[in-house]
């Protein structure tokens, strides 16, 4: 080693420039537009690959049914509305923080879409993550499953936006807020994890 590390300070081993050049498999350069796009296509795996929030497990009891034996919608609206609790919690806001910076969220809109009825004794989880993060306004989507099939029962498409509790106007959102939201971006048609729970 002493004897190469010699050559190397008299010049008898040529020193090779760094390089930041990319070569793609079959040896070709990588150049500017192809690079963008293997950036921007990285950034679309990783977005779909975001962790969905579990945010909501139980069960549905004889007390939640209806006259016809089928859980009442009331019942899908309060699990959906939970379980926003738990997602606004993955990105930081509480009922704490509501109450510490004055700033509520506010649903400006819900979409609800019931696909398989549950007539009691199912046990159900709910998933959550965001869809879209913008300036004033998060999208979000909870996907309630039967626990035990696997079998998706329910969804609520929502957007909200923060709100003062002083005016009642929307305000932006932090960086921060929306950083944290974009660590939870999801594709509604991402398969659900294998194991439930």
């Amino acid at each position: 080693m002493a004897e190469f590390v010699e050559r190397v300070r008299h010049g008898a081993v040529e020193r090779q420039k760094p390089t930041t050049d990319l070569h793609g498999w079959d040896g070709s350069e990588i150049q500017g537009q192809e690079l963008t796009a293997i950036a921007n296509s990285t950034k679309r795996k990783a977005a779909i690959m975001a962790e969905w929030v579990h945010t909501f497990k139980g069960a549905v009891l004889a007390s939640e049914y209806d006259f016809t034996s089928h859980m009442n919608s009331q019942m899908y609206v309060s699990r959906f509305d939970q379980a926003t609790w738990f997602l606004l919690r993955a990105i930081g806001v509480t009922p704490a923080s509501i109450k510490q910076q004055n700033l509520r969220v506010a649903i400006v809109r819900q979409n609800y879409q019931f696909l398989e009825e549950l007539r009691g004794g199912e046990l159900v989880e709910i998933k959550s993550g965001f869809v879209a993060v913008g300036e004033k306004y998060f999208r979000f989507l909870h996907q309630m499953y039967d626990a035990e099939s696997g079998r998706m029962i329910a969804t609520c498409d929502s957007v909200a936006v923060r709100a003062s509790l002083e005016t009642g106007k929307s305000v932006a959102l932090t960086a921060e807020l929306q950083e944290a939201a974009k660590h939870h971006l999801v594709t509604p048609n991402t398969p659900m994890d294998e194991a439930v729970g």
